[in-house]
């Protein structure tokens, strides 16, 4: 018994078969437990992702439809365009005229496109009509009119109108 003392000191570290059993035991326990939180610590990470994603998307919509309305607002606060659109047929050869008449006491520029949809044909002028005045626009400027065909007039100060050709 004396050599078995001697052998080993106190503080000596002894391990038996059943030390060596748990400590295999513990660490496969301790192995699982570590998985097990990895993996929940990756599906949460997939699910924060998941909600970041939905929160962009709604995000990016939000934004758009914000940049919808501030546009709609921005339009809906400038004036009419202060023309008047009229159309004549001409005396000899029957041609609609359109004649746009400027309201205002500025000479005024406008953007014009007239659009016809049986031809797909279109045709932009820029017109600039005297203060309080008019001008008249035909087949002699470019354009022969005709029931069906749209104008829309445009300047930047001013809401666009659209207008309906008419006989």
């Amino acid at each position: 018994m004396r050599s078995l003392l001697s052998t080993y000191q106190i503080g000596d570290n002894v391990t038996t078969d059943q030390d060596k059993k748990s400590t295999v035991k513990y660490w496969r326990q301790a192995t699982l437990l570590s998985s097990l939180v990895a993996v929940v610590a990756l599906l949460w990470g997939l699910s924060l992702n998941q909600q970041v994603k939905q929160l962009t998307n709604s995000l990016n919509t939000s934004l758009a439809l914000a940049t919808e309305a501030n546009t709609k607002i921005q339009t809906l606060s400038k004036r009419d365009l202060p023309i008047i659109l009229s159309f004549q047929k001409t005396f000899l050869t029957q041609e609609l005229i359109a004649t746009f008449r400027n309201l205002t006491s500025v000479d005024l520029e406008v953007a014009a496109v007239f659009t016809s949809p049986a031809t797909n044909a279109q045709k932009d002028v820029n017109l600039v009509i005297p203060a309080n005045g008019f001008i008249q626009f035909g087949k002699a400027q470019g354009w022969s009119f005709a029931a069906g065909q749209h104008i829309k007039l445009s300047n930047n100060e001013y809401r666009s109108l659209d207008y309906p050709v008419s006989n």
